[in-house]
């Protein structure tokens, strides 16, 4: 929060990156969330359900549940008097911006998206695919077919030391940003969205999609 004596001009809610990311990305979050704080922001960073030190394991966590918590936390906000947010999400984090944009009680004027993962299919795929290759070390053969048989008999398989449940990889499976399109014509309450969207490449031509 900015210091006591000033009333924040602007909240800011982050949506977390997933599993590991959101470990390795926690020190470069809370260091801009500090110089956001100096600038008269107000940045909630909230640790989903089975992730970090919330409550759970990522094993019961469901993409709908995590969306139902950050709206309840958006009512608090209302009750607090806000009026308007702003949607920081980083990496997976990313695919929650439009269920709240449709969801959120509180009207959405800005969209900040680091480094975004657009589809979740693909998000998916390259977070099993960290199964595969810790196997080809220790001379297992696992494929991707393998592992997703297994996740429909078993309905969870551990990753890079995560409890992947299957209902958690089939929603975020379903989700995807592929068309900037579909942001930049939506609206938040009536008033114009707007949207930040920051990459790091190593091919600056290379677009955003």
């Amino acid at each position: 929060l900015p210091d006591h004596s000033c009333q924040p001009l602007r909240w800011l809610l982050h949506l977390p990156a997933f599993a590991d990311e959101m470990n390795k990305s926690r020190a470069i979050v809370a260091q801009q969330a500090r110089q956001l704080a100096e600038q008269g922001w107000a940045v909630l960073i909230p640790d989903l359900y089975g992730c970090g030190d919330s409550a759970g394991d990522l094993s019961a966590a469901r993409w709908p549940l995590w969306q139902q918590d950050l709206c309840k936390l958006i009512g608090l906000l209302q009750q607090l008097g806000v009026e308007r947010l702003s949607l920081w999400g980083l990496r997976l984090g990313c695919l929650l911006v439009l269920p709240l944009l449709r969801s959120s009680p509180l009207a959405i004027e800005r969209l900040i998206l680091w480094q975004p993962l657009l589809d979740g299919q693909r998000a998916m795929t390259q977070f099993l695919r960290l199964r595969t290759a810790a196997g080809l070390t220790g001379g297992a053969t696992e494929t991707l077919d393998h592992l997703r048989e297994y996740l429909q008999c078993e309905q969870q398989l551990e990753v890079a030391g995560y409890n992947l449940p299957l209902p958690l990889l089939l929603a975020i499976e379903a989700e995807s940003l592929m068309s900037v399109g579909a942001l930049v014509t939506l609206t938040a309450r009536d008033q114009p969205l707007s949207v930040e969207w920051l990459e790091v490449a190593r091919q600056p031509e290379r677009g955003l999609l």
